[in-house]
Formats: structure tokens, sequence, C-alpha cells
């Protein structure tokens, strides 16, 4: 049984502890997905310290990893501060069994965000395993690959869908909460606008981004437009939102539809391909890092290095947009006194 020195010493470090790991505002996806994570690592037998990192290391992916750790130091700072307030109630209740289980809490706890410590910064993996990049994907597929899967799902309740996955290059959870299309017929201009990205909160991501095209410099933009404004044909402007029901459906049906058309694929296609594909594409058009990363619905410019390749993209009859516009300004991180769209900041 610990003494109450002993007590105090556990409460007054994980207080420390709170204090120099101030709570992070995360999207609830992120945060529903971080706690899943956790409770599955810990299992039905607690959050045992040395069970727990061998749980967080019993993988060969480095990006698993650090998912892991973030996990883990998430959801470690919710227990504290829950732990915290209990044993704080108790003291002043005065019910000692209460105190000394939830002080046991905080220090298994403790001691797990002590051995997180210990390897911050380094990842203790041994025989890791390069996750399959969807950009690398691309050059297995045929030239005309975005057609050909048009052609394949035309006329199915997916068709709108692919085709706005494949001009704008959104998230799947992005085309789940709709995106509006705007065709011009007056100025031969179509717009997708993203009005609910995902991934976003005070600091990172896009609110709100436009992609703006020439109808006629791409099969596939043609034939949204085209769909779009048939019912309301007389129109000179149209706004049409597209939405899907369930992301892991539309994943199932391009899969699907990747599948009959290319049966010895070795891969699954899948909304990912079709958003490495666009930026392979605007890269090749000439834009600037600054607009791709704003048309993937990114804010600062280096995020836009992992999408796309300028050599993977279509020279013609690719995407190249008129026009980019996003929510918030992109911040260059390669240098750290510019910004896109704006001029950059005075040298001292």
């Amino acid at each position: 049984m610990k003494t109450q020195e002993e007590i105090f010493k556990i409460v007054k470090t994980a207080r420390q502890i709170i204090k120099a790991l101030p709570p992070k505002k995360l999207t609830k996806s992120t945060d529903d997905g971080y706690v899943r994570e956790y409770n599955r690592m810990v299992g039905e037998d607690g959050a045992n310290p040395d069970k727990l990192w061998l749980a967080i290391c019993a993988t060969q992916s480095k990006s698993t990893y650090r998912r892991r750790v973030a996990a883990t130091m998430y959801c470690c700072h919710l227990q504290l501060q829950e732990a915290l307030r209990i044993q704080d109630a108790a003291q002043r209740a005065g019910d000692m069994d209460l105190l000394r289980h939830q002080v046991a809490v905080i220090e298994e706890v403790v001691g797990i965000l002590n051995i997180l410590d210990r390897h911050k910064g380094l990842c203790p993996l041994k025989d890791t395993v390069r996750r399959r990049s969807k950009r690398s994907d691309l050059k297995y597929l045929p030239k005309n690959w975005r057609n050909q899967l048009h052609k394949q799902l035309k006329g199915s309740k997916y068709e709108l869908a692919y085709l706005v996955e494949a001009v704008s290059g959104c998230r799947p959870g992005e085309l789940e909460k709709g995106a509006k299309v705007i065709c011009s017929r007056e100025e031969n201009l179509l717009t997708v606008r993203i009005d609910n990205g995902v991934k976003v909160t005070e600091q990172k991501g896009q609110p709100w981004r436009e992609i703006t095209y020439q109808v006629d410099e791409n099969p596939l933009i043609r034939a949204l437009f085209e769909v779009c404004t048939d019912v309301v044909s007389g129109k000179q402007r149209t706004e049409t939102v597209v939405y899907i029901e369930k992301t892991t459906n539309w994943r199932a049906a391009l899969s699907s539809a990747g599948q009959k058309l290319w049966p010895e694929l070795r891969f699954r296609v899948c909304p990912y391909h079709l958003r490495n594909a666009a930026a392979s594409d605007w890269k090749r058009a000439g834009r600037s890092e600054g607009e791709v990363s704003a048309a993937l619905g990114h804010c600062v410019n280096k995020t836009s290095s992992s999408y796309g390749q300028f050599q993977i993209g279509r020279a013609d009859g690719g995407l190249s947009p008129v026009e980019v516009s996003a929510a918030r300004p992109i911040l260059d991180t390669r240098n750290l006194n510019t910004y896109f769209g704006q001029p950059p900041l005075p040298k001292n």
C-alpha cells in the first residue's frame, strides 16, 4: 500500500504531464479513430505499460506505428484528466479506496507515457515494409484508364460520383458530404466546389475549395457538364450537388469496375488513385505547389509532393484548371516567408 507521500508524488507528476501536454483539438472522425485504435491495443487486460508498448510495436509499417503512438498519447491524456478529476473528488469525500484505485490508474498511464517519451523521435521497428503507394500504382494502368472506368460506370448510380472524383481529386469522405458542380453554358466553364472539407481543424485543411475548368479540354469534364445540364438544358447556369450514401459502397463499386476491366491487375483501383492522377495532371499542366495543395484540400504546399508525379501526368487531354481557389492561404513550408495567394513577408 502506497504512503501519502508516494501518492502525492504520483499525482504531482501527472499534473506536470497534463500541463506539458495541452489537449489537441481533433475532428470527430480522428478522435473516434484514435479511441478505437487504443482500445484494440489495450484489449481486456487493461493498459499495462509493457504489454501496450509491445502492441504498439507489433507492426511492420512506420505509419501504423506513428498512428498508434499518436492514439496512445491522445487517449492517455484523456485518461489522466479523468483520473485526476475522480481522485480530487475522492480526496474531498475521504474515500481512500477510490483514491488509491485512481492513483493506480494514474501510475499505469504515466508509465506508458514514460516509455513513449524514451522513444520520442525514434522508430524502434527493425523489419519495416514500405506501404504501397497509390501514385506508384498509376504506371501500371493503361494510358486512358480513367475514360475506360467512366464507360464501365456510365449509366450507373455512381457515374456522377466517379466523374466528380476524377476531375476534382476530392476525398471519398468529402463526396459523402456532397460536392457541388457549377456549370456555366455562357462561359463554357465547370467548377467543382467542396464545401465540407474533411481533415479540417482550426489550423489545418481547407473548409472549402473550388476547381474550375474549361468544359472542352477533357472528356471527363465534358461528360460531367453534360450530365449535370441535361435535365435543365434551358438554363445558362446550373448547380448540382453530387454525393454518395456510403464511402465503403463507393469504394467497392469502383474496385469492382476496375477488376472487370483489368482482372490481372495486382491492386484494386480506389478513389485515391483518381486523387493522385488528378494531382499528376495538375503538376504536368504547370500549376504551382500552392495551387495543387489548395486543390487537394491542404493548407501547406509541402503536402503536394506526396500526391501525383509530373512525369505521370497527361500532357495532352489531361486536367488543367483555369482557376483554383480555397478558404485559406497556402503556407509555403519549403520557404517559411511566403504564402500562396499573398505577397512574401518582408525580410528583416
